[in-house]
């Protein structure tokens, strides 16, 4: 009796997103997209977490790594983010709420298990991805896959991605990038110019799921 109690309480850890993320520029703006399950050790106690928060109208941050990490990093961005918009009479920059997700990454980084990509448009560099692995570094990157999940999309994506895809383009990859290893809810963001769009897809395994998507944004277009 003490070992199988013992050996559950193994299997509880703390609780991780457990993720697949990804974000990919096209030409004009940005995509990102999420799968939806949380795990703690080997079980799944969330199959609907949404793992895109908004950090601005046009920014967007993907979270991997401990859910509450995570969450309290874009809750301090956003708070921060906010007071920028006020003092500058302006929208803040992707790069600006890039850099300020690096601050509390790298300056906790012994702290937290946090891995984040910014992801966004704004009027001076139009859509751009950036990336903020574990222990805090910064990169600007056209795409950017993230996540314990994302280990098996690297193949598809080195293989069919190529920079100045349409939008079209970009969310028929994204979409079968999550038809391959997602089995739960997806989300999914288009950042674009002035305009923002979002769907939510559960089981994307469904084909005639994935065909509605791509007709709902090619009308969208």
């Amino acid at each position: 009796m003490l070992s199988v109690l013992s050996s559950a309480s193994e299997n509880v850890k703390g609780i991780s997103t457990g993720t697949t993320l990804f974000a990919c520029e096209y030409d004009g703006g940005v995509v990102i997209g999420a799968d939806s399950r949380t795990s703690s050790g080997t079980y799944v106690v969330n199959r609907v977490t949404d793992k895109l928060t908004q950090l601005t109208k046009s920014i967007y941050c993907c979270r991997s790594g401990s859910a509450a990490d995570t969450q309290t990093v874009a809750d301090m961005v956003r708070y921060q983010l906010d007071f920028h918009r006020l003092e500058m009479n302006r929208e803040p920059t992707v790069l600006e709420a890039a850099i300020c997700c690096q601050h509390f990454c790298y300056n906790y980084r012994d702290d937290l298990v946090a891995g984040i990509i910014v992801a966004g448009w704004d009027e001076q560099s139009g859509g751009q991805i950036y990336s903020i692995p574990l222990g805090g570094m910064l990169i600007r990157q056209p795409i950017v896959i993230g996540g314990s999940g994302s280990t098996y999309t690297y193949g598809y994506v080195d293989h069919d991605f190529r920079k100045g895809m349409t939008r079209e383009e970009c969310v028929n990859f994204v979409l079968k990038v999550y038809h391959f290893v997602a089995t739960g809810r997806v989300k999914l963001i288009v950042l674009k110019p002035f305009f923002s769009h979002m769907c939510r897809v559960t089981p994307l395994y469904n084909i005639l799921q994935y065909l509605y998507l791509l007709l709902v944004y090619t009308i969208l277009a």
